[in-house]
């Protein structure tokens, strides 16, 4: 490090300017200036009006750009970090930009750095301000180089939102209108539902709900298999009122509860194909019990919906005044599992009957009832079982991150049989997950394409973003990347929004904008696989709760593991499109699929010589996986018989 600045400069007028001096450079060496500039009151970016900031070194101009508070555009190619309040001048309009880095070489031991501003204004009616200006050397500057950057306001994406921690505000991203992008609906008091427009990269918005009142944890199904993804809202204008929005027409209606009519005080939902028919079915988490909706494939979209202390789901101390519930292949049967934020957790697996077992198998974490949290299933020690971390809100508690240590048969003496269940450990010391900022959502992803999962965590409004990035030995390194972003976080996600192959960053902010964090890495060691099914009239059908793991070659060693669409996070799931790092394009791998119900299909692929067309988007490195035909009979609802009928 040669020099950081960390006191406030400013406020900068029309024509003011200040000189700082470095010294202790290297000549010929390489620098970086790190600054974050505070943007207040009418500032503008274009137009007549323009405002303009430059840098300069030594005289030699490094920086020529503009900020806007006003009109909308500006030179600058970022988004300010934060935004929309008043930063003490009387003003209500006052941006900050923070790690704003350029790059120099130095000819001199000595450097003179030069900041001015050109205004249409005078200083109490616009301005600048000047913190953290940092030099460092090549080296020294690496764990403060951003691999993210704020695009929230060139996307559109920044939509106020002034949800509450008992309201919630989920992220789920799908290609809901078919062409070919990642569309996203945010669930909470300011619910929207968001299509990009790829071309563009700019989102338009459409209010769900009255006044975008859709709070807590939604579901993305394609509940009527037409082809494009539908919208499943536990709570509508209240907490009893449960929804489907159908998708229709490049918007999404209110269709009603769709056969759902007795659960109350929802909490949290997980979609998944519980009895393997090839149509999604809900598991809806409420205080008055763990309703199972079997989807039946009506038209209209009708769920069988029901409450029964046989399905294993619901009784003394199982359902209650909960938080959220998170979904995964625990056990490695086919079928689906649920984590339900209520007591130290709810572990509910499979029996692969459409029945569950309530034993949390070494799992017990930090609930609260309001102060809502929601954990995230990944495998981040690539060792082909599912582990799961789940944060604490307490403050001054670290999360939880409980490792599967493997399946195994155990005695059911419900059913009198043997049942794969799988086995937990917490592992979170030891892996160095131990921030004790109080924590809400969490979500895996791997955002440097190294072949492993890193965590993202939310916090609370005094500590920023937690980024984690996998060590590859089982332990964890908290990086900064450009995205600790601060505010009241709700929901986090890793989600490719550009299909760029590299994993983006979207996170929902109470009583601030929502934040979209593009991702810079851009190499092509990636692939992205895609798991449809063919639905009415040879429609195209996501597969909610597909598995796909990505093998060697000869299928000798798995090397990653990732499941689709299922519950995740702060009232949030999985995007819909898997995506995998670490690949070496033009080399052969095999993916193994698992599709609901426990049929498996192979395939090798050359991640380079796959690609994927949807509408007329053709996205590179993207393998498209159809399901065949089912043979088996199509369940809507079952009970146990005795051998011999009565008569």
């Amino acid at each position: 490090t040669v020099t950081a600045f960390t006191e406030y400069l400013g406020r900068f007028g029309d024509q003011d300017s200040s000189t700082l001096y470095v010294e202790g450079m290297a000549v010929g060496e390489p620098y970086y200036l790190f600054f974050d500039v505070f943007v207040i009151d009418g500032v503008e970016g274009s137009g007549t009006y323009q405002d303009d900031f430059s840098v300069s070194i030594d005289g030699s101009s490094v920086l020529s750009t503009s900020f806007d508070n006003v009109t909308g555009s500006q030179l600058y190619p970022g988004s300010p970090s934060e935004s929309g309040s008043s930063l003490g001048y009387s003003s209500t309009a006052d941006s900050i930009y923070r790690r704003v880095y350029l790059t120099f070489l130095a000819d001199d031991h000595r450097g003179a750095i030069r900041f001015e501003v050109d205004m249409s204004g005078s200083l109490s009616d616009e301005s600048f301000g000047l913190d953290n200006v940092m030099v460092l050397s090549e080296e020294d500057a690496q764990p403060y180089l951003p691999i993210f950057r704020d695009v929230s306001f060139l996307s559109g994406f920044d939509i106020d939102n002034d949800s509450t921690d008992n309201a919630g505000s989920g992220l789920l991203w799908g290609d809901i209108d078919r062409d070919g992008d990642l569309d996203a609906v945010v669930t909470g008091l300011d619910a929207r539902l968001l299509r990009l427009d790829l071309a563009t990269g700019v989102y338009s918005a459409q209010t769900l709900g009255s006044g975008g009142n859709v709070r807590r944890q939604g579901a993305l199904l394609d509940a009527d298999r037409d082809g494009d993804l539908d919208f499943w809202a536990v709570n509508v204008s209240s907490y009893n009122d449960e929804r489907l929005f159908a998708y229709t027409g490049g918007s999404m209606s209110d269709i009603g509860s769709a056969g759902f009519s007795g659960p109350s005080n929802n909490e949290g939902v997980a979609a998944g194909d519980v009895n393997a028919d090839g149509w999604t079915d809900l598991v809806m988490f409420s205080e008055n019990g763990n309703w199972i909706g079997i989807n039946t494939g009506e038209s209209p979209v009708n769920f069988d919906a029901t409450v029964d202390s046989d399905d294993g789901l619901t009784g003394f101390g199982l359902n209650g005044n909960g938080e959220y519930a998170s979904g995964a292949d625990a056990n490695n049967d086919g079928y689906p599992d649920f984590l339900y934020h209520y007591g130290v957790g709810k572990l509910f697996q499979s029996r692969g009957d459409g029945t569950y077992i309530a034993n949390n198998r070494g799992i017990s974490i930090r609930t609260g009832g309001s102060y809502k949290s929601g954990s995230a299933w990944g495998d981040y020690d690539n060792d082909g079982d599912m582990d799961v971390f789940s944060p604490s809100f307490l403050d001054g508690e670290a999360g939880f991150l409980h490792r599967n240590l493997g399946v195994s048969d155990v005695y059911d003496s419900v059913s009198g049989e043997d049942v794969p269940m799988a086995l937990f450990a917490d592992a979170a010391s030891g892996a160095g997950l131990d921030s004790t900022a109080q924590q809400r959502s969490a979500a895996w992803g791997d955002f440097d394409n190294d072949g492993d999962l890193d965590l993202l965590i939310t916090t609370d409004d005094d500590d920023p973003l937690l980024l984690y990035e996998n060590q590859g030995d089982g332990t964890f390194l908290l990086v900064d990347k450009g995205a600790a972003i601060s505010g009241d976080l709700h929901d986090a996600v890793f989600v490719d929004y550009d299909n760029d192959g590299d994993l983006d960053i979207a996170v929902t902010r109470s009583g601030d904008t929502n934040v979209l964090l593009e991702n810079l890495t851009d190499d092509a060691n990636y692939l992205k696989v895609r798991m449809v099914r063919e639905g009415e009239n040879d429609a195209i059908v996501d597969v909610v709760g597909a598995r796909v793991e990505l093998w060697n070659s000869d299928a000798s060693a798995i090397l990653a593991r990732r499941e689709i669409g299922v519950a995740r996070g702060y009232g949030g799931i999985e995007p819909m499109w898997a995506h995998f790092g670490g690949v070496t394009p033009s080399s052969t791998y095999t993916v193994r699929i698992v599709w609901p119900g426990g049929d498996e299909v192979s395939q090798q692929v050359v991640p380079a010589s796959v690609s994927t067309t949807i509408g007329s988007t053709t996205i590179a490195q993207m393998l498209s996986v159809t399901q065949a035909d089912q043979a088996r009979a199509r369940v809507v609802r079952w009970r146990e018989v005795s051998s011999v009928d009565d008569e």
